[in-house]
């Protein structure tokens, strides 16, 4: 229905579309032609790029819809642009009403000048999505089937040169769920992809039989839109004899003291065989000449090293700094004329993936951690998945906001889950400067794949351009195969009926396939299987480590238990390394006005259950806020939504606190947990899911508590077998030395029952229990709801270094009296900052301070003793008066939820 309105409408807007776009075109090419003419693009006297992105022409499968496209963008971007798509395709159930743009096919095309010929001609693609037929003048030149491979093909004898002569490109798409159709059809055997319930999703089948986002399929978590676009850079690329390709730099060290460093440099050039040049590297102080013929038409891969001594280390965020050096490339001439040139940044840095046995340990248990430059580190992190379902509103500064957002909460690590996409350069050139290690998974999740000879060669030709692509970046410290495939052996009903042609499916592709592809571009860097596994037993041969990827004993896992009570250390895994769990909040009202109604805003509406994609997750999300809060009855209305919103947040906030705590405190105990990755940093969209960021970036509570529990030193407090212990956690590469505080509070009364004081020392990187004590003895007959623990941890110097409590009993169960939380002291500090004091006569568990202007409070989610004040600053995104968030702000305590 909704695909016929939009035809109808544009057969009666074509002709006057068509006559506009026509001068649009003719006055295109003239500026296009004076461009040309003035050099373009020019980076070299021997070769330039004519940058083919831009205004270009878009229409459907049959013309009756021909508008302005933008490139690089995509076909939702360009609807919205012109006024086709009159709502966000965010808003309400446009997922579903906007279907039929992602089921048509589109065509781009243009018009461009090239005034001279240099020799050679090549029209280069850096992202396609997904399924394209590429024309110069009518002549197909690239056929595309792979989102996330660069695409190429000499077009010399094609173009038209001369500043009077028209070309014309078209790409034509091709729609994605036609293609997997067809070929799921032609498959031999059916090859399964475990998604959400389509009836739950929304979503869209075989989606692991193209090389495409597999997110935008729908996932448990996000929409199916399925866009269409050229959604990367396009161009021609000039040149007389030869051109870079790529710069694909591998770091070693030479020495255990790391003071001395090899870097190899694998230049890739396209060029005439028989060339002859030279290339000149230099990196820091350290330059290499060397000569070079051309042994072959097109591709050449030519090595050149350097030796850079005593170079400062690169470190992950909270270990040391992230110094980055210029690393140039250039070709040059017989005659020193430069051919083509580049520069990037690299840095120096030693990685190791450690999954040795552990001495004394059990038969079978290894370690699982990452040693960086000689030193064992504790990954601290998160989950990324795309920030939006269409490439054409990301952008370098929403990428940057939410990695320094990471930054900001004491991450050290991120992992680019393998259902997305790869991520553009300027993610992995901020994660170089902030010091975040990359956890970079290949793009397949969750499915078997395909085996056949064409899908393995767009797997292949995928790795190789995106390891090339990528292997400058120091942050990028493993590559992965997948996420959950080695798992889903078990999952569904068609895999674990024939699991022996399943496991050869996925031996030739992630082993003989990926692995091989990658070892011939990246021998520097870790590799992983997949994620949960067991790893390798060899990596020469290399043979798999089968068996339960579950086990805690070695590798890393993957635990969700939503039934679980979440506050018992009894419920957790005692693993080596854990790269995902979590729990699922609601976004804030804040989030949802743009894309709701107020009869939307529910926690039972029928929008709700339609952006809850986890099968039973909004019941699930009703059963854990009951375990430890008072929920009333649904009602509709911006109120009791938001006071739902807050009570999942506190939920999702206690439930990952205290499971990242114990994982925490386990490098100090038998489990040897050496990494936490929770599940996950950021949204796609408006909707219930398992992110400590809203969409758009907006802070949860969540974040607040993950900058607590990633904090350099953490004190943590537990029940086991009927005693509560007290732990230190400490990250800091040097010996810690201070006082630990430890204070027993009534609900019902300010003072405190009873304080004492513990001394301390702690080797660097320690983590070891202070203080324990049976529960019994310290309630001494009370009911355990009257009273909880508050604690800190002080260094020598007086200075706080981690604050934390612990409850006795549900907050439910607490006859919690009702506070009075007062805002005083609004002072400016800056056009952007603002101080606030907040009070309170009683104890406020979960004080959360809230507005709808875009920022962030430096702390939130606080607990508020009664008697205590604190003082905090809010940082606006924009410019932002004291007066306004004075207006603008609420504070939301668990007392008001009654």
């Amino acid at each position: 229905k909704h695909k016929e309105e939009h035809l109808q409408r544009g057969h009666a807007q074509g002709g006057i579309v068509r006559t506009q776009l026509r001068m649009k075109t003719f006055i295109l090419c003239c500026l296009l032609a004076l461009f040309c003419t003035l050099g373009g693009a020019n980076n070299a006297q021997d070769s330039f790029t004519i940058d083919l992105g831009g205004q270009w022409n878009l229409k459907n499968s049959n013309g009756s819809i021909s508008i302005n496209g933008k490139v690089p963008g995509d076909i939702f971007g360009d609807l919205m642009r012109e006024k086709i798509l009159k709502e966000d395709p965010y808003y309400r159930f446009n997922d579903v009403n906007y279907r039929w743009v992602g089921l048509d096919n589109w065509t781009y095309s243009r018009s461009f000048v090239v005034p001279n010929s240099m020799g050679k001609a090549i029209l280069w693609a850096e992202g396609l999505d997904t399924i394209a037929s590429v024309k110069i003048n009518g002549k197909e030149v690239i056929y595309a089937e792979n989102m996330f491979s660069r695409h190429q093909a000499d077009v010399s004898s094609l173009i038209k040169y001369g500043k009077d002569q028209s070309n014309q490109i078209t790409v034509s798409f091709m729609n994605a769920v036609q293609y997997v159709d067809a070929k799921a059809s032609a498959y031999p055997y059916p090859v399964d992809a475990t998604d959400s319930p389509l009836g739950v999703s929304n979503g869209i089948l075989r989606r692991n039989f193209i090389r495409k986002e597999q997110s935008s399929f729908s996932w448990d978590w996000g929409p199916a839109f399925i866009p269409q676009g050229i959604y990367m850079p396009i161009g021609l690329k000039l040149y007389k004899a030869v051109f870079l390709n790529y710069v694909v730099p591998q770091v070693f060290a030479n020495s255990p003291q790391l003071d001395s460093f090899n870097v190899n440099i694998t230049v890739v050039v396209k060029g005439t065989v028989g060339t002859s040049l030279r290339i000149l590297a230099s990196c820091s102080q350290s330059k290499n000449v060397k000569s070079f013929t051309l042994e072959k038409e097109g591709e050449n891969s030519l090595l050149i090293s350097l030796k850079v001594d005593s170079p400062q280390l690169w470190w992950p965020r909270g270990y040391g700094g992230q110094p980055l050096y210029n690393l140039d490339v250039t070709l040059l001439a017989s005659d020193g004329s430069v051919l083509d040139k580049s520069s990037q940044k690299i840095g120096f840095r030693k990685v190791k993936l450690v999954t040795d046995p552990i001495k004394g340990g059990k038969t079978g248990e290894n370690w699982m951690y990452f040693e960086v430059n000689n030193l064992p580190i504790w990954a601290k992190g998160s989950n990324w998945i795309p920030s939006d379902s269409f490439e054409s509103r990301v952008n370098d500064t929403n990428l940057a906001e939410l990695l320094q957002s990471s930054a900001d909460a004491n991450m050290n690590i991120v992992r680019v889950w393998g259902g997305g996409l790869y991520q553009r350069e300027s993610f992995y050139t901020t994660c170089d400067k902030l010091g975040l290690m990359v956890w970079q998974e290949f793009m397949f999740a969750c499915a078997m794949y395909p085996r056949d000879e064409k899908f393995l060669s767009l797997v292949k030709d995928e790795v190789v351009h995106q390891v090339r692509r990528l292997s400058w970046h120091p942050s990028i410290i493993m590559w992965s195969g997948n996420n959950e495939n080695e798992v889903a052996f078990g999952w569904g009903n068609i895999t674990p009926k024939n699991k022996e042609l399943y496991l050869v499916d996925y031996s030739v592709l992630y082993y003989d396939t990926v692995h091989k592809a990658l070892a011939t571009q990246d021998t520097t860097r870790p590799f992983w299987p997949s994620s949960p596994s067991n790893g390798f037993t060899s990596m020469k041969p290399l043979t798999g480590a089968w068996g339960n990827p579950s086990d805690v004993n070695r590798g890393d896992v993957h635990f969700y238990n939503n039934d679980m009570y979440c506050t018992d250390v009894n419920n957790f895994p005692k693993a080596k390394f854990v790269s995902e769990y979590g729990f699922q909040s609601q976004e804030s009202l804040e989030s949802y006005l743009p894309v709701s109604l107020p009869s939307d805003r529910s926690r039972n509406s029928t929008l709700m259950f339609h952006r809850q994609h986890h099968a039973n997750g909004n019941l699930e999300l009703e059963q854990q806020v009951s375990k430890y809060f008072k929920l009333g009855k649904d009602q509709t209305g911006d109120k009791p939504f938001s006071q739902w919103s807050y009570l999942t947040q506190c939920m999702q906030s206690l439930c990952i606190k205290a499971q990242t705590e114990h994982y925490r405190r386990g490098k100090g105990m038998d489990q040897k947990t050496m990494g936490a990755i929770y599940w996950q940093l950021n949204s796609i969209w408006q909707a219930p899911t398992w992110s400590s960021l809203e969409y758009g970036g907006r802070w949860k509570m969540l974040h607040h508590y993950v900058k607590r529990f990633f904090a350099p030193v953490l004190i943590s407090g537990y029940e086991h077998d009927g005693n509560a212990n007290i732990h230190l956690t400490s990250d800091l590469n040097m010996p810690l030395s201070g006082k630990a505080v430890f204070t027993l509070r009534k609900w019902s009364q300010k003072n405190a029952v009873s304080s004492f004081v513990q001394n301390f020392t702690l080797a660097p990187l320690e983590s070891k229990r202070l203080y324990s004590a049976s529960v019994d003895s310290i309630v001494k007959g009370s009911n355990r709801s009257e009273l909880f623990f508050t604690f800190a941890a002080f260094d020598s110097t007086g200075k706080k270094l981690s604050e934390n409590f612990h409850f006795f009993s549900t907050l439910k169960e607490v006859n919690l009296p009702s506070p009075s939380v007062s805002l005083s002291g609004f002072k400016q500090i800056n056009s952007k900052s603002v101080q606030v004091t907040v009070s309170s006569n009683g104890h406020s568990p979960y004080t959360w301070l809230s507005t709808p202007l875009q920022g962030r409070f430096d702390d939130n989610a606080i607990l508020l003793l009664a008697g205590e004040s604190r003082t905090l600053t809010f940082t606006s995104k924009y410019d932002v008066s004291a007066s306004s968030l004075s207006q603008s702000l609420q504070v939301f305590t668990i007392r008001d939820t009654y």
